[in-house]
């Protein structure tokens, strides 16, 4: 299986809360933000999305008329799709917010695992707490 190594920085402290993961370039954004929300610490309690500039890419259920400009069905599309820079939002409402990067460089791994977790820093998403967060890593 090939796979893109993907690092997703927490935007306001990106030094300070990340997660680096080794994810299958084949998977669809749903699976794809399950393993970033696994990654990063939730507790599955609110939804996610991925934005690239102005597009969205969300669950089907909030597309009543089907895809249109600027809103399309994360089921639909790749990794590949979003490019090499994109943002991955979970708990729209609290603001969890990360720069996600994906490198050129594929790796071959033959056990077909959906992802691997490489490297992070900081404990992870307090759901329905992110002040408290920002408090403390702003000092």
């Amino acid at each position: 299986m090939v796979y893109r190594k993907l690092k997703a920085s927490f935007k306001p402290h990106k030094d300070r809360f990340y997660r680096t993961i080794l994810v299958r370039e084949d998977i669809n954004l749903v699976k794809l933000g399950c393993v970033l929300a696994s990654a990063l610490g939730s507790d599955f309690e609110h939804l996610f999305l991925f934005r690239k500039g102005r597009d969205s890419y969300v669950s089907d259920a909030f597309l009543e008329d089907g895809e249109e400009p600027g809103w399309y069905a994360m089921k639909n599309y790749t990794l590949a799709d979003l490019g090499t820079t994109f943002a991955f939002l979970y708990d729209t409402g609290d603001g969890w917010e990360f720069e996600c990067k994906v490198y050129k460089k594929t790796e071959e791994i033959e056990d077909g695992e959906i992802a691997y977790l490489v490297d992070g820093n900081g404990q992870g998403i307090w759901e329905d707490n992110i002040y408290t967060l920002l408090s403390y890593l702003d000092g």
